[in-house]
């Protein structure tokens, strides 16, 4: 009788060897779907953009870098740029360092206008000439790095001789100090911050602003004072012939009575107005003296931002008799917080040393840092912390 022969007994390797597969591939699956949601949401995606190199097309890079290119042009910037594979522009800006702050206002406005954004990431105000590294990011992928370095400014020329204008009476009690922040209408939450450093700061708004309107009635509603921030052209730029709402060397004493007073209806809370740029208005006598007249018959003060070292408007404005005051110091010439530590102190030796002293910042986060950080400061050495307005003479 013959024997059947007994079944082998199926191993379990190739089983587990199937269950392995599977494990595998969805682990790659899953991997792969969580690149692929990182790179359609613009965060950095290994596979996607090493691998295969994909980059998602952004329709607003090239329209903005067209912009920017004709912004330095027009303004008389020394910028040069490259390319690199990844398709992000570098660029290399040298710029006076009075000049800094309105640079980066236009570029602002230039972001802001693609939806993009711009950021501070690195700075050395050790460096000669200081370097500021910025990004500019659409989407939330990096198009455009700007390496900054701000050139020290010329020294002025010995001013020309001109009759003295009656010396200012020194006023008892304790010094004196007061601060602007500039070019309020373009930073959303700029009026937030202001009150809540819990000082008087007086706010520079500038008309035809997104914010503007808005960020003038809380600075209303919480007591702080209002001003017009009125664009000027500048010395080393042609923009201001193309932009709206600019007084430049073309405007007509017409003109400049219109615009001045469209801007003081748009903020009729408005005391007084500082020039925005300016720098070529304010040093020519036959062009400042048509926009001081249209500020004194709106009734209102004049600050002379001192744009430029040459700048005639405060001088000016004394000889009409209009209310006037000057800046002395920028705190964020240079937007670092260390060089805004010292530009505080700066202020606060010559409000000591003169009774008074009036500061100009913008609403960077490095600035509204240093503000916060020297409200209690300030209050320790002596100084009484006032509105602009109550400098004026």
């Amino acid at each position: 009788m013959s024997r059947k022969p007994v079944p082998k007994l199926r191993s379990g390797r190739g089983f587990s060897w199937i269950l392995f597969a599977i494990f595998i591939g969805s682990a790659v699956a899953v991997a792969t779907l969580l690149e692929y949601r990182d790179f359609r949401q613009g965060r950095y995606s290994f596979l996607f953009k090493r691998i295969f190199r994909f980059e998602r097309a952004l329709s607003q890079v090239d329209p903005f870098q067209k912009e920017l290119q004709d912004l330095f042009r027009q303004e008389g910037t020394a910028a040069d740029f490259l390319q690199d594979r990844y398709k992000t522009y570098h660029f290399r800006i040298s710029i006076g360092n009075a000049a800094l702050p309105g640079l980066l206002d236009q570029i602002q406005k230039r972001v802001q206008k693609w939806g993009g954004r711009l950021e501070l990431t690195d700075s050395s105000s050790r460096s000669n000439p200081p370097l500021f590294l910025y990004q500019i990011a659409f989407d939330r992928r990096v198009t455009h790095l700007l390496l900054i370095s701000a050139l020290p400014d010329e020294a002025p020329e010995p001013a020309a001789k001109t009759t003295p204008l009656p010396a200012k009476v020194k006023r008892q009690g304790p010094p004196r100090l007061a601060l602007i922040i500039d070019d309020i209408g373009y930073v959303a939450d700029a009026a937030e911050q202001i009150r809540d450093l819990g000082i008087p700061i007086t706010a520079a708004v500038l008309p035809g602003t997104p914010f503007g309107r808005a960020q003038a009635d809380l600075l209303e509603a919480t007591g702080l004072e209002v001003i017009i921030h009125l664009p000027m052209q500048s010395l080393n730029g042609q923009h201001g012939d193309q932009e709206e709402g600019f007084i430049t060397s073309r405007s007509t004493p017409e003109q400049i009575r219109l615009l001045i007073r469209q801007a003081h209806e748009g903020f009729p809370e408005a005391r007084g107005a500082n020039n925005h740029m300016g720098s070529l208005i304010t040093s020519d006598r036959k062009l400042i003296t048509p926009v001081l007249e249209a500020i004194r018959a709106e009734g209102l003060f004049f600050i002379d931002s001192r744009t430029s070292d040459k700048s005639l408007a405060y001088d000016l404005a004394r000889e009409m008799g209009i209310a006037t005051a000057k800046r002395d110091v920028f705190l964020d010439s240079t937007p670092d917080y260390a060089f805004s530590v010292g530009q505080i102190e700066r202020l606060a030796a010559l409000a000591r040393k003169n009774g008074s002293a009036l500061g100009i910042g913008h609403p960077f986060a490095t600035t509204f840092q240093v503000l916060r950080d020297s409200v209690g400061w300030l209050k320790e050495q002596g100084l009484e912390i006032v509105f602009a307005s109550a400098l004026v003479e």
